[in-house]
């Protein structure tokens, strides 16, 4: 009996030095390669957008939190058309009471993004290039991990389960003379769904703290899209900032 353990034992850790070279084998490169084989397969997609930023201002700090449906296709191999309508809360701290309802809408057709948002009676438009530092349009990819490598030094952390699907986790932190996102934001954490190649999760964090979260749940690959819904018409009677010079 002690023999058959002993040899069971033995057998395990034969199997487990065996097969370490297969996991250790998955590399940056390998992981871009196969994200970017997946999405190939996606020309459109649908999804529940959630996003949570937390902005500070000496005493004062916000704390917003939204989610809703969001609407994207490819056009050719880098652009992207997407709409995001976001509904929900902003909550000042530290006056916990004074809680603001808050709309986001984003709308862009591959070149300009369309940002507008009504935080209770006030409504605000504007207008920036697809691709600025502080978008968070949906994506995968070869292209979204080419707009990595040029804003983060990447590395692969260990694979996790998210929204019950498998997800590579990609964590990066900026490059030196590279523009951040924010600024005070030291390392970005990126998860990418291994079946479809969409870039599923987004954190950006200061030291030791989140600063901005975005996520995409509910994932529907291929869905039927009626093309009108990528147009964005500002509402009456309200001014566009143009950001596009800036961005």
């Amino acid at each position: 009996m002690v023999k058959r353990i002993v040899q069971f034992l033995v057998f395990g850790l034969v199997v487990a030095v065996l097969i370490q070279p297969v996991y250790a084998a998955e590399t940056l490169a390998s992981v871009e390669q196969k994200i970017s084989k997946q999405w190939t397969g996606v020309s459109t997609l649908s999804a529940t957008m959630d996003m949570h930023a937390k902005v500070h201002h000496s005493l004062l700090g916000v704390d917003l939190k939204v989610n809703g449906p969001l609407h994207m296709q490819k056009v050719g191999e880098t652009k992207i058309k997407y709409r995001a309508e976001m509904d929900g809360r902003a909550v000042v701290k530290p006056l916990y009471l004074l809680r603001i309802k808050t709309n986001v809408l984003t709308v862009s057709d591959g070149d300009i993004v369309y940002s507008q948002r009504t935080s209770g009676e006030k409504t605000s438009v504007s207008k920036a290039r697809a691709g600025h530092k502080a978008e968070t349009a949906p994506g995968g990819g070869a292209g979204k991990f080419t707009a990595m490598k040029k804003r983060y030094d990447l590395k692969l952390l260990k694979n996790k389960r998210f929204d019950g699907r498998k997800v590579y986790v990609i964590e990066g932190k900026p490059k030196a003379g590279v523009e951040k996102a924010y600024d005070k934001m030291e390392r970005i954490e990126m998860y990418f769904d291994q079946e479809t190649g969409l870039q599923v999760r987004s954190a950006l964090y200061g030291k030791r703290k989140l600063i901005t979260e975005v996520t995409l749940t509910d994932l529907k690959v291929n869905p039927k899209l009626n093309p009108a819904i990528f147009k964005y018409i500002p509402p009456e009677g309200i001014e566009v900032e143009d950001k596009t010079k800036a961005s």
